[in-house]
């Protein structure tokens, strides 16, 4: 044989093995696209989970946010402040604690008064009568 005859033989015999190697390839290939899960229900399912989440968690969310609005209301129905504002006057020594009890200070003490729109230094004269009392 001829060495181009050679060539040609072994070139045909070579262009064969790669043109059997693609099929094979194909063949693997379409193997793996078949044996491979149809994602595409377990993605609408995954996406239906989320939006549940999210729906649960806005609920949730809305819940606490009630929640906090309640206690605040609650708060601000008992803070000290708010009752000022209703014409009573916190009073306290000069200490800082609250005087509860006329009982509390005596003639000549230093007191603060606090009302709602601001504060007062004082000092106690003397105890007056109440309601035509002591």
């Amino acid at each position: 044989m001829r060495t181009g005859a050679l060539v040609e033989a072994l070139a045909g015999g070579l262009r064969r093995r790669v043109q059997d190697a693609r099929w094979d390839l194909d063949g693997v290939i379409g193997a793996l696209v078949r044996a491979a899960p149809d994602t595409s229900e377990l993605r609408r399912g995954l996406g239906r989970t989320l939006e549940q989440a999210a729906t649960s968690m806005r609920r949730a969310l809305d819940r606490r946010h009630g929640s906090v609005g309640e206690r605040y209301v609650q708060l601000n129905a008992l803070s000290p402040m708010n009752t000022l504002t209703r014409g009573y006057a916190l009073v306290r020594g000069v200490d800082g604690g609250a005087v509860v009890a006329a009982a509390d200070v005596a003639a000549g003490a230093g007191i603060r008064v606090t009302f709602h729109d601001g504060e007062i230094a004082a000092e106690v004269v003397g105890r007056a009568a109440r309601n035509g009392h002591g």
